[in-house]
C-alpha cells in the first residue's frame, strides 16, 4: 500500500471470503510494515476452506486538509487441497486381449498439474517410473506401451500406485486392473462324420469339438453345403462339442457334402482370434423311382364355373412341393381335343395336405362351355430326402384322365339387384334360376346376414320352377351392407353348382347427415352477407338434391329456398350447400339474429326415402362507434352512473386495451377488455392503486393489438 501523503493505518480493512479484519482492532492478525500489509490467519482465527477465495482491501491516506482520499482493491485466488484424479481407459479388469503389445492407459489429471517424476506404475509388482521410455503422457492421458511382445496366456496386473500434483497433493484414485493375453484361436476337430467318410445319410448328425484355451468361444458360424445354419434348434453345444442334428435340412444325395465351421474367441482388445475349418463326406442316393399317381376328382365339370381339381400321388420320399417359377413345381397339362401334346395348356398344382406318404394336390380349373371333354395328365417329382439337388429328384406322370363339362343351372339375385339400396328393413329377396338344367331346391343352402336358411324354413318359398323368394319376418335387415350367399346347391342331375355365390345390396334407414361447416351455431358474423356452408352426405344412397329445402327466419319474416332459387348453390361432388343472403335478395341489419333450418332426403333404389333436418342460428355484428356509456359519470356508489363503459369499432369482435390519462398526460388506469364484455370495458374512477381519482376531464385511448383505434374524453364528477 503506497501513498505520497502516507497511509492512515487505522483505516485499513481487509475482507476475505466474507470475513473482515481492521487494523484498528487488536489483535486483528493484520500487520502493516513499510508498505506491506500482511494477514496472519493463525492470529486472525481464519482458515481457507473454500476452493476460491475473494479478497478486498480498503485504505485511506493521511492528508491534513479536506479529509483523506480512500480506495479499495480486490482479487481472488484458488485453494487446491486434493491430489490428482485417475480414471482407467484400458484394459478393463478381468478381460482378455489378443494384442501382443497390450498396454495400459488411464486419464491422469489435476488442475494444478502433474509432477511426472512422482508417477509410478506397477506391472506384475515391478515399478515403472517416469521417465521410462515405455511411459507416455499426452494431454491428460498416461499410457504404457511395452517394447517386447507378450506370450500366449500371459497375465498382466497393472497398478497405478503414485502421482503428485505441483502443490504436493498425492494421488486420490489408485487403479488396479488385470488382463490375460490370448493369442491363439479356438481349435476345431471333426468327430463325425470324419472327412472323406462315405455312406452318410442325408439326415445324419455332424459332430465336432470346438475348444479354446483362452477366454472361450464367442461366435460360431456353421455352414452345411453352403447354407448358414443358425445356432439353436438343430445346432447347439454340449460342453465343447458342437452338434448339428438336421431337422429342416438335408444333405444332397449322390454327391459330396461339405461342412464349414468358423469360430472366434471373446478377446476384448485387438479383435477376436478366429479359425476356419472345412471338410467333406459322401451322401449316397437311396431313391431312384418317381411318385405313383392314385386318383383324381371330380369326373364331371360344370360349364363356365371354376371348380377345384384334386388329385393324389404317393412316394416314400415325399413329394417336392415347390411353386413356380421352379421348373420342378407339380403341374397338369390339359386340352379338349382328346390328346396331350406340346400345344397343351399348363396349370400348376398346390399341395393342400400330406397324409403319411400320400400327397393331395389342388388346382383351379379353367372356364369351359358345355359339350367339351377335358383330357389331362398330372406330373410331379419326388423329394428323395433332398431339398436342394434338382437332378436327384425323379418325375412321374399320371395316366390320361378325363372330365366331362356339363351345362349348369344358374342362380341370380334379381330383386333387389346387387348393389341396389333399399330403405326397407323387411325387404323381400327374389332368386331366379336360368339355364338348361333345373335346380334341386332341396340342395340349396342360403346364408343371409350370417343366418343359414334351407327350403324347409318358412321364410323361403318356391315360385314355380324358375324362382324362389325369401320373405323376412319383421324388420330383419339392419343398417349397412347386406351379404347374401348361396353356399351349397346342385342341379337336378346331382352336379354341384359352383358355390359360394355372393351378392351384396345395402340397407339405408338413416336420413342424410347434415352438418354446419360455417358459421358455427350461435356465432357472430361481421357481414350481413356472410355465407352459410352446410355439408350434406349419405353413406349408402345419394342425396336427393330436389329434396333440399333451406328456410330462413329473421325478425318475424321468413323465406323458403330450394336449389333452383338464387342464393342457394349445391355441389353434389363435395356435398357442400352454400347459402348467400344477398344473392337470395335477403338483407340483414346490424344486430339481427338469423334462424335457419335445412332439410334433405336420400334417394334409395327401393322403398321411401329417409329425411332429416338441422336448425342453427347466427347474428350480425352490431355497428359500434368510438363512444362512452355516460358523460359525466359519478362514482359515488349510489347505483347510478357509478362507472363509465368505453366502446370502439369492432367492440363485439375484438378485445382491446383502454388507457385513461389525466389532462397532464399521466396515465392513471389501464384496462384490458375482452370482446363484447361491456362490464369489463368499464372505468370505476379509481387509479392503478385503487385510489379515487379527482373530478375533472380525462382522456381515454383504445388500442387493438397495440394500434390506436379511437380516443375521446370522459368527465368524472365528484
Amino acid at each position: 500500500l503506497h501513498d505520497d501523503a502516507g497511509i492512515l493505518a487505522s483505516s485499513i480493512v481487509l475482507c476475505a471470503a466474507g470475513d473482515c479484519w481492521e487494523m484498528a482492532d487488536s489483535p486483528s492478525g493484520l500487520s502493516f510494515i513499510g508498505d506491506t500489509l500482511t494477514l496472519d490467519p493463525a492470529i486472525a482465527g481464519y482458515f481457507f476452506d473454500e476452493e476460491s477465495v475473494a479478497v478486498t482491501i480498503s485504505a485511506c491516506d493521511s492528508t491534513e486538509w479536506c479529509g483523506p482520499n480512500c480506495s479499495n482493491y480486490s482479487w481472488f485466488f484458488f485453494i487446491d487441497k486434493f491430489g490428482p484424479h485417475a480414471q482407467l481407459i484400458e484394459p478393463d479388469f478381468g478381460t482378455f486381449s489378443s494384442c501382443s503389445l497390450q498396454g495400459f492407459a488411464a486419464r491422469l489429471f489435476d488442475p494444478s498439474g502433474i509432477v511426472m517424476d512422482s508417477v509410478e506404475l506397477l506391472l506384475n509388482g515391478v515399478p515403472i517410473r517416469w521417465p521410462d521410455i515405455a511411459l507416455d503422457y499426452i494431454g491428460d492421458t498416461l499410457r504404457y506401451s511395452p517394447a517386447i511382445a507378450w506370450h500366449h496366456l500371459d497375465t498382466l496386473l497393472f497398478e497405478l500406485e503414485s502421482a503428485f500434483d505441483s502443490l504436493g497433493n498425492p494421488l486420490q484414485d489408485t487403479i488396479l486392473t488385470q488382463v490375460i493375453i490370448d493369442l491363439l484361436p479356438p481349435e476345431i476337430e471333426p468327430i463325425s462324420p470324419m472327412p472323406g467318410d462315405g455312406d452318410v445319410l442325408p439326415m445324419d448328425s455332424v459332430i465336432a469339438i470346438v475348444a479354446d484355451d483362452g477366454c472361450g468361444v464367442d461366435e460360431i458360424e456353421f455352414y452345411a453345403s453352403g447354407r448358414l445354419i443358425p445356432m439353436g434348434g438343430q445346432l447347439g453345444f454340449a460342453g465343447d462339442t458342437l452338434i448339428f442334428a438336421p431337422s429342416d435340412f438335408h444333405f444332397a444325395e449322390g454327391e459330396s457334402a461339405t461342412v464349414r465351421i468358423a469360430a472366434s474367441d471373446c478377446a476384448n482388445y485387438c479383435g477376436a482370434n478366429s479359425s476356419d475349418t472345412s471338410f467333406s463326406f459322401f451322401v449316397p442316393d437311396d431313391d431312384t423311382t418317381g411318385p405313383i399317381w392314385i386318383d383324381y376328382q371330380p369326373t364331371v365339370w360344370i360349364e363356365d364355373s371354376v371348380f377345384v381339381l384334386t388329385c393324389r400321388a404317393f412316394d416314400g420320399s415325399g413329394i417336392f412341393g415347390a411353386s413356380p417359377p421352379d421348373p420342378q413345381a407339380p403341374f397338369i397339362r390339359w386340352d379338349t381335343d382328346g390328346e396331350i401334346d406340346s400345344s397343351c395348356d399348363t396349370i400348376y398344382l398346390d399341395i393342400v395336405s400330406i397324409d403319411g406318404d400320400t400327397t393331395t394336390f389342388e388346382a383351379t380349373s379353367p372356364l369351359l362351355s358345355a359339350g367339351n371333354e377335358i383330357v389331362f395328365a398330372a406330373s410331379c417329382w419326388d423329394d428323395d430326402f433332398d431339398f436342394s439337388v434338382a437332378s436327384d429328384r425323379k418325375r412321374s406322370d399320371s395316366p390320361l384322365w378325363t372330365i366331362s363339362v356339363l351345362e349348369p343351372a344358374n342362380v341370380e339375385l334379381t330383386w333387389p339387384e346387387p348393389e341396389m339400396v333399399t330403405s326397407c328393413r323387411d325387404q323381400a329377396l327374389r332368386f331366379s334360376i336360368s339355364g338348361e338344367s333345373s335346380l334341386d331346391f332341396g340342395s340349396c343352402v342360403l346364408e343371409i346376414n350370417s343366418d343359414t336358411f334351407t327350403i324347409s324354413d318358412p321364410q323361403l318359398t318356391i315360385d314355380g320352377d324358375s324362382a324362389f323368394v325369401f320373405t323376412p319376418s319383421g324388420d330383419y335387415f339392419a343398417e349397412g351392407q347386406a351379404i347374401v350367399r348361396l353356399i351349397a346347391a346342385s342341379d337336378a342331375l346331382g352336379n354341384p353348382l359352383h358355390t359360394p355365390i355372393e351378392w351384396v345390396f345395402y340397407v339405408d334407414t338413416s336420413p342424410p347427415v347434415i352438418s354446419l361447416s360455417a358459421p358455427d351455431d350461435g356465432e357472430m358474423v361481421d357481414s350481413s352477407d356472410a355465407d352459410c356452408e352446410i355439408d350434406i352426405f349419405d353413406l349408402f344412397s345419394a342425396v336427393d338434391s330436389a329434396s333440399i329445402v333451406y328456410t330462413v327466419y329473421c325478425e318475424g319474416d321468413s323465406a323458403i329456398l330450394t336449389i333452383d332459387d338464387d342464393g342457394l348453390k349445391w355441389d353434389s361432388e363435395s356435398g357442400r350447400l352454400l347459402f348467400s343472403p344477398h344473392d337470395a335478395n335477403l338483407f340483414f341489419g346490424s344486430r339481427d339474429t338469423i334462424f335457419c333450418r335445412v332439410c334433405a332426403s336420400d334417394s334409395p333404389d327401393l322403398c321411401p326415402p329417409n329425411a332429416g333436418c338441422i336448425s342453427f342460428m347466427y347474428w350480425i355484428e352490431p355497428e359500434v362507434e368510438c363512444s362512452t356509456s355516460s358523460d359525466p359519470f359519478t362514482p359515488n356508489s349510489d347505483g347510478y352512473n357509478d362507472d363509465v363503459s368505453v366502446f370502439w369499432p369492432g367492440f363485439y369482435r375484438d378485445g382491446a386495451e383502454i388507457e385513461i390519462f389525466d389532462m397532464r398526460g399521466a396515465r392513471v388506469r389501464r384496462i384490458v377488455a375482452p370482446a363484447g364484455k361491456i362490464e369489463e370495458a368499464a372505468w370505476d374512477g379509481l387509479d392503478e392503486n385503487n385510489r379515487k381519482c379527482p373530478g375533472g376531464v380525462y382522456i381515454y385511448i383504445v388500442k387493438i393489438d397495440g394500434k390506436r383505434v379511437c380516443s375521446g374524453t370522459i368527465t368524472l364528477a365528484r
